[in-house]
């Protein structure tokens, strides 16, 4: 190797050394597909179990209490009407909320929760 005008000139066999070196080097630096692979399965797995499987589960018992409505149950709807359901149909519910009785229609997915009054003893 020698400088000339700040030029670094390489002869040939050091040239084809470095280049090897160099070569190998880069099949190192990117690794196996595996040490790729194996930290995305692992993000996937946390993300499974701390946000995918509980929503699961929260659709799951929201589905269940709203298949369970019977007539006479009491329930609240997502716009926040209060009201006694009084007819089921395929996929409404027909409450009534008002002391003169007023039919409302609603749809089965805007029920949020049913009441369950406790008595005081």
């Amino acid at each position: 190797m020698e400088q000339l005008l700040g030029m670094t000139v390489f002869a040939e066999g050091e040239a084809a050394a470095d280049a090897a070196a160099a070569g190998a080097a880069g099949m190192g630096m990117g690794g196996s597909i595996w040490g790729m692979l194996i930290p995305m399965v692992l993000i996937f797995v946390v993300f499974y179990f701390m946000i995918i499987r509980p929503q699961r589960k929260k659709d799951k018992q929201a589905r269940d209490m709203i298949n369970a409505i019977q007539v006479g149950d009491d329930v609240l709807t997502i716009g926040g009407i209060y009201g006694t359901v009084t007819r089921i149909k395929d996929d409404t519910f027909i409450i009534e909320s008002t002391p003169d009785k007023t039919p409302i229609h609603v749809a089965k997915w805007g029920i949020k929760d049913v009441l369950k009054y406790v008595e005081d003893k």
